[in-house]
């Protein structure tokens, strides 16, 4: 934290695929950087991830490459 810099305390994260089919991959990878896997949370080609231990708040969240998928966020 920076002493008088205004900021939001969270960080948001956003990993962009460019298939589906690597996402084992990014779960186990993410998995070993403290992260969990919480599934697309009602959101088709998005998968959300939460910090195993309570850091800081981080959000990450996972998007096929799709132009679409990334100006929702």
């Amino acid at each position: 934290m920076v002493p008088n810099l205004a900021a939001k305390r969270i960080i948001d994260i956003d990993v962009v695929i460019e298939s589906m089919e690597y996402l084992p991959w990014v779960i186990k990878n993410l998995d070993e950087l403290g992260y969990v896997h919480e599934g697309d949370l009602g959101i088709k080609n998005r998968e959300a991830f939460a910090r195993k231990t309570f850091i800081y708040l981080t959000v990450v969240r996972l998007c096929k490459a799709r132009r679409s998928s990334i100006r929702t966020q």
